[in-house]
């Protein structure tokens, strides 16, 4: 939100417009690392011949918004086919991410990690559809 505001600009006080600023600047900076991670878990994934997508917000934030970080969110969702799913699994704990739950649904995992202090999670999906 603040990066859309900053961008239509609209007069805002000072004060109001640094505080903007500063959330933006980690916004971006939580994308930029979220971003390296995310290519690393495709790359490995390739190379494992897992067939993934992601999904939601992260889909959204690189093809629709002239920036990813206009499109603010906490978690990536990838989805992978169910006979992939070990393997997937196998990427996820191979590049230092843990399983940190069992998403609120028998068919997903959330896979995370922290980086600098920022947590990634990645919403490890087996099905569009999370009822069984």
């Amino acid at each position: 939100l603040e990066g859309l505001l900053l961008e239509a600009k609209v007069a805002l006080p000072d004060e109001i417009r640094s505080a903007l600023l500063d959330r933006a600047r980690l916004r971006a900076a939580w994308e930029l690392r979220h971003r390296l991670l995310l290519e690393r878990i495709v790359a490995a994934l390739r190379r494992e011949a897992v067939d993934s997508l992601f999904l939601k917000g992260t889909a959204l934030a690189y093809s629709v918004y002239p920036r990813p970080e206009l499109r603010q969110r906490a978690d990536s969702d990838l989805l992978v086919r169910e006979r992939h799913w070990d393997r997937a699994r196998a990427v996820m704990a191979e590049l230092g991410l843990a399983v940190t739950s069992d998403g609120p649904y028998a068919r997903q995992e959330v896979w995370s990690q922290t980086h600098d202090g920022s947590r990634h999670a990645i919403d490890l999906h087996r099905s569009v559809f999370n009822s069984s």
